[in-house]
């Protein structure tokens, strides 16, 4: 309870509080908040007639405390599962559910304590369990999520790097400011904006041509795509309109292992001939330009 309410005081107080003293060593740069999201996989379910999109987000909020070579915050860690589809109430997160969730979503929150090294340039991070949110949380808090963690944050590029001391690169989780990627996810939005003014217009074959990746392009093909699409808006009519959500995320590692930068648009949408579905539309930013690297319209 005390770390559940140190969580909540925290979380209230953080603007109260001065973010970075002048008489601290610890560099402004490291405070504030960052993000690191991730599209995580789009599929099928095993053993289900079910498709179901997974993200997570962490987030971690630093405050210098002044006078100080030490910083406080919370990390924070959450995962969202929703089903792809509205049509089928038969979906199951668990064998043993006896309702149709449309969203499992679970959010752990853990206090963290950091003491700059200025001889390193790191700050040396240890985290301790506070509490759960959502309603994933009573299958999701194991003994494992529970336990203390030690990690290392430093920048790289104007980026928070958490590492887990060791020597593989690839084990280090790399944040960005978020309001960093509010506009990032602004400048993805015109160009969803274009590219779903195509789809609506029943122009498939100007959109395939147009805006889809390369990787889009290596697992479908124009007349496939086309033949598909075309079969959708004959099933559920034009869109008539749309209620859309951005996700920014670094990583999306059914498309690519290698970092990037994605945006999902997320919308429940609404068609002439059909009730209310989703809609999934990622991008990915291909050399400057926004391009669609995966899409399930209006299912």
């Amino acid at each position: 309870m005390d770390s559940v309410c140190r969580v909540l005081l925290f979380v209230l107080c953080i603007g109260l509080v001065p973010a970075y003293s002048q008489s601290s060593p610890v560099p402004p740069a490291m405070l504030g908040l960052w993000s690191a999201g991730s599209v995580d996989a789009m599929g099928s379910v095993p053993g289900q007639e079910c498709s179901a999109l997974t993200t997570s987000d962490f987030q971690i909020r630093l405050s210098a405390i002044p006078d100080t070579n030490k910083l406080e915050g919370v990390w924070i860690r959450a995962t969202t599962k929703v089903w792809m589809t509205t049509q089928n109430r038969n979906c199951r997160w668990f064998p043993d559910d006896s309702a149709y969730q449309p969203m499992l979503e679970t959010t752990w929150y853990y206090v963290i304590d950091g003491l700059y090294d200025t001889t390193r340039g790191v700050m040396k991070v240890d985290g301790r369990y506070a509490n759960c949110d959502g309603n994933g949380c009573n299958r999701s808090v194991t003994a494992s999520a529970k336990k203390p963690f030690h990690t290392e944050l430093t920048m790289t590029n104007g980026r928070l790097v958490g590492t887990s001391v060791t020597d593989d690169s690839s084990d280090d989780l790399e944040l960005v400011r978020v309001s960093d990627e509010e506009d990032r996810a602004y400048g993805a939005k015109a160009a969803s904006d274009k590219w779903l003014e195509i789809l609506d217009a029943g122009d498939f074959g100007r959109f395939y041509d147009q805006a889809t990746s390369a990787s889009f392009r290596s697992i479908a093909s124009r007349k496939d795509f086309i033949d598909r699409l075309s079969t959708q808006r004959d099933r559920a009519g034009t869109t008539m309109s749309r209620q859309t959500k951005a996700i920014y995320a670094q990583h999306a590692p059914f498309i690519s292992k290698s970092p990037g930068e994605y945006v999902l648009f997320w919308s429940g949408v609404e068609s002439a001939k059909s009730a209310r579905g989703l809609e999934f539309m990622l991008l990915v930013n291909d050399g400057g330009t926004w391009k669609v690297t995966w899409l399930n319209y209006g299912s």
